[in-house]
């Protein structure tokens, strides 16, 4: 998301800006170019790999379903 100021959007979102998981940890990223981009992302998306690529997303979204299967079963 394009913000005014690098401390725009302080709070985070209700899911990650990559992958779409609802309910999790967000880690907020920040570019500073022409014009400042903020972005929140879950684990697998910050730690893993790249929010770009759609096959980065369908990996993030399995690694949730599995970690809300092992937590479920538990």
């Amino acid at each position: 998301m394009q913000v005014d100021s690098a401390d725009a959007r302080p709070d985070p979102p209700e899911e990650c800006g990559s992958c779409g998981q609802e309910g999790v940890e967000l880690h907020r990223t920040s570019s500073y170019g022409p014009g400042h981009q903020v972005t929140w992302h879950c684990d697998f998306c910050f730690n893993f790999m790249d929010p770009g690529s759609a096959l980065s997303h369908n990996l993030a979204k399995m690694g949730h379903m599995l970690l809300k299967a092992i937590r479920d079963r538990g």
